[in-house]
């Protein structure tokens, strides 16, 4: 009885979860992503920290994500590439930089502060680095994530 009753409460529990529907965001954000994005298709948004929308969807056959501000102000733009799409420029300044690491991750991003670079994500034992690099092979911001075991 129960193993009923729990199966019943993790049912209605799942259940609600499911049909639980996020609000949408502001017309202010739809409207200036549609602008930005018209061609943007399978579109799904998520409430980021309070202060943003995060929209994930694919743009040109590509996976890509996109904030924007409560105001509708785009934030920035995420593409995360293929390994054969990543120039060799940006491998070898990453690994130049931090030749005990492993990268872990590196996409296309583009902000309104710092305009177009490579995003790399590189892990060791101890911890995550974030570091962008610009077309050139510049590294043009840094930031370092210490894990505690």
């Amino acid at each position: 009885m129960k193993v009923a009753t729990h199966l019943l409460i993790l049912f209605v529990i799942t259940f609600y979860s499911a049909c639980k529907r996020l609000p949408d965001p502001p017309q202010l954000v739809t409207k200036a992503f549609n602008e930005k994005f018209p061609h943007a298709t399978k579109v799904n948004w998520a409430i980021e920290n309070e202060c943003c929308w995060k929209a994930k969807f694919v743009n040109n056959n590509r996976q890509h994500v996109a904030r924007f501000n409560l105001n509708g102000n785009w934030l920035e733009t995420k593409v995360p590439l293929n390994k054969s799409e990543i120039p060799s420029l940006v491998v070898d300044k990453a690994l130049g930089l931090y030749p005990k690491y492993n990268i872990k991750k590196i996409q296309i991003s583009e902000n309104r502060k710092r305009g177009f670079a490579f995003e790399v994500i590189l892990m060791n034992e101890d911890s995550i680095t974030e570091i962008a690099i610009d077309r050139k092979g510049y590294l043009i911001e840094e930031q370092k994530i210490i894990r505690k075991e």
